[in-house]
């Protein structure tokens, strides 16, 4: 009798440990201890960094050197950009939340690094989502110009992109101008006026 009570209690403590080191697998399909996954500076999220591409397949996101694509909620990818940074959850199988990384910081971005001569002063009129998951801000200069302006992957802002408002005043920076009307600007840098 105290052997089986001796084997029974060995067995607990041995699930017991076992259980304490409870494996999960991070995006790479790499196995990491709970104790590993609570030192990530997310927390509970799975993966981060920016979006550079949306498409059928889902995400692709940049983080540091890798990109990699995530599956999401199809009802929630249109609230999402291109350029945009954004935190990443496991939900079910390979199918991912998401949400905006309030920890990155946008004020990084000098709008002496860029020409200010070629800079646009421009009030946010209308603000979509093309098919490549580009933010376009239809916005109006002070002489009544019409823009469409095109915030890609790789446009500097100050700002996450859905953070931006219709009556926001931005200037930007661009990399081309068309000669269309609107004309169509793609943007290297958008930045939102300071109005203090």
């Amino acid at each position: 009798m105290k052997l089986n009570k001796l084997l029974i209690l060995s067995l607990l403590l041995l699930i017991a440990a076992s259980g304490c080191t409870k494996n999960e697998k991070n995006n790479a399909g790499n196995n990491i201890s709970s104790s590993d996954a609570d030192k990530e500076p997310y927390g509970k999220y799975s993966a981060n960094g920016k979006i550079v591409k949306i498409d059928k397949e889902g995400f692709h996101i940049q983080s540091g050197e890798n990109v990699d694509v995530y599956k999401i909620d199809t009802g929630k990818t249109s609230n999402f950009y291109i350029g945009e940074y954004v935190r990443l959850n496991s939900v079910e199988g390979n199918l991912y939340d998401v949400v905006l990384d309030e920890e990155y910081d946008y004020a990084g971005i000098t709008e002496n690094l860029f020409d200010e001569a070629s800079k646009l002063n421009v009030k946010v009129v209308e603000i979509s989502r093309d098919e490549s998951g580009a933010m376009r801000i239809y916005g109006l200069a002070s002489d009544n110009k019409e823009y469409d302006i095109v915030a890609g992957a790789d446009t500097a802002t100050n700002f996450a992109h859905s953070t931006l408002k219709t009556d926001d005043e931005i200037y930007v920076y661009p990399e081309n101008v068309s000669g269309d009307v609107p004309a169509v600007v793609e943007a290297k840098a958008i930045v939102i006026r300071n109005t203090d």
